[in-house]
Parts: structure tokens; sequence; C-alpha cells
């Protein structure tokens, strides 16, 4: 079941347990017991996870020296999909080549997903770091890094090692776009998304950095614009009429969706936003 649905089921086991004639001592015990669930589940979302980096794919074997512009899609725990397709068909091209990264097996539940994601962003970037380092790509100018929901997460962690890892003379101009990012690292997150990981920290490392989301989806730290990332709201997007999310899919997937639309490009109008504001696509 779903987190939310799981917190359901603890707060009615809660007020069953108070309505029954116990004794205080076990009372406590129970209460003790509730209390202790927040830090179980943080540990349990910070735990290490049953596979190794070395069992993550190779990402950039296949990259030809000669690229100009390399595309990292990332996308959210549930993989590719349509709409994820749809911006590599419109961003692949002369001198661009697109990578569409398919962890899902590595990501995990919703609890671990973003560490995970991290790790996986990690490896990418120590990867990439090792191409470049040994002479590859000798002709990037521009990463482009794209995450998608979770996968922002893996996203900005891809971003922060390369730009830790490759000086900055033989170093790619980075652009991190996130869609929809998930932001919620641990439970503090989704309780407060205002103040989740991700709101005060994505788009530290990246030479540019977007956030395009929407306010009105049911997925939790996915509504607010970040502090680091220049913002597009695209909730009330003309295009959004028209739009019918994919089978199992939610008003989650509209900003993804939204940025295969346009071409995997930005607004020229909204351009010029500075990181912190928000752009209100109409």
């Amino acid at each position: 079941p779903g987190l939310a649905q799981r917190e359901g089921v603890y707060m009615h086991s809660a007020l069953v347990l108070t309505s029954l004639p116990v004794s205080r001592a076990r009372l406590l015990q129970g209460a003790g017991a509730l209390c202790g669930l927040p830090f179980a589940c943080e540990l349990y979302a910070r735990a290490p996870p049953r596979w190794s980096s070395d069992e993550l794919p190779k990402a950039f074997e296949a990259v030809t020296a000669d690229v100009k512009e390399l595309v990292v899609l990332l996308p959210g725990a549930g993989g590719p999909d349509a709409n994820t397709r749809r911006i590599v068909a419109a961003l692949g091209g002369r001198g661009v080549q697109v990578v569409e990264y398919d962890y899902r097996r590595f990501a995990g539940d919703t609890l671990r997903a973003p560490f995970n994601s991290q790790r996986v962003g990690e490896t990418l970037g120590e990867e990439l770091a090792r191409v470049q380092s040994a002479g590859g790509l000798p002709r990037l100018e521009v990463l482009h890094l794209i995450g998608v929901s979770v996968g922002a997460f893996a996203a900005d962690r891809c971003a922060g090692v390369y730009a830790a890892r490759v000086p900055a003379s033989g170093r790619a101009r980075t652009r991190l776009t996130l869609l929809d990012p998930f932001t919620a690292r641990g439970l503090g997150g989704l309780a407060r998304a205002s103040s989740a990981y991700g709101v005060a920290r994505f788009g530290s490392s990246a030479d540019e950095a977007w956030a395009i989301f929407n306010a009105d989806d049911p997925v939790p730290s996915t509504n607010s614009p970040l502090r680091l990332c220049s913002n597009l709201d695209v909730t009330a997007a003309e295009a959004r009429a028209s739009f019918e999310p994919l089978p199992g899919d939610s008003l989650h997937s509209w900003p993804c969706a939204w940025f295969g639309l346009l071409g995997g490009q930005i607004p020229a109008g909204a351009a010029q936003t500075r990181r912190g504001d928000v752009f209100v696509v109409s």
C-alpha cells in the first residue's frame, strides 16, 4: 500500500488501542511503539540497498566521441513511458545524443527511492567524470540532465558529482531540468513539503537549473517551487485542457508531458526567469 494508506492504518490502530480497557503500562508501551515509528521509517529509508553500484548498467558506452550535447533523462521510479519517449524523440538530433537511463529495479519503494536515486546519480556522475578524464567526449559542450519525479534526486546528484570530479577547464556547461520533482527525502519532507530536501538543494551544482511543476497533483512534495531553480508553474497551461494522463498515471505526469509537447524546450518568454522565481505558464 501507499505511504498515506499505511499512515491511515497506523492512526486507526492507535485509536482502537486507546479505546480498549488496557493497563496504563501497556498503553504507554503502545504509545512508545507509535512514537518510535517515524525513527524506524527513517532508518529503513536510509538503509544501504541490497544492490551495489557495480550492478548498475553503464550509461555512456554508446555515446560517440563527436557529441556536443549529451542529454541524460532519468525517469521516475516507474521507468520510461510515452511522455519520456516524446522528450527523447524531440531532443535527439544533429550533435545531440540522448541517454534514457532506466533504473527502476534499483529505485525501491516510496521511502527508499530518493536515497537510492541519489546513489544512482552519484554512480552516473562518477562514470561520466571517468570518461572525460580518460579523454573521451572531447567535444562535449553541454550536459543536460533531466529528472522526472524522484529521478530529480538522481539528476541533481549526477550534476553535483560531475562538477566536483571534472576540472572547470574541461567541464561541459551543465543544465538541469526537473519535471514535477519529488523533493522529500524521509518523513520530514513528506510532512512539511516547504522544508523538503530538494526545495532548498536541487540545482546548486548546475550552471542552469529549471523546475517545472503543477500545483494540483496528488503526489506529496511535488507542488512547490525550488529555491535554487528557475521555476515554471504549468498548472494552467493551455495544453492542459486536452491532456489525458496515461493509464495508471495522475496529474503528477503533466509537467513531463508538457515538456515533451514543447519539444523539450523552455518557452522564450520564460527564459529570463531567475532562480527562486516562478513563471506562470498560461
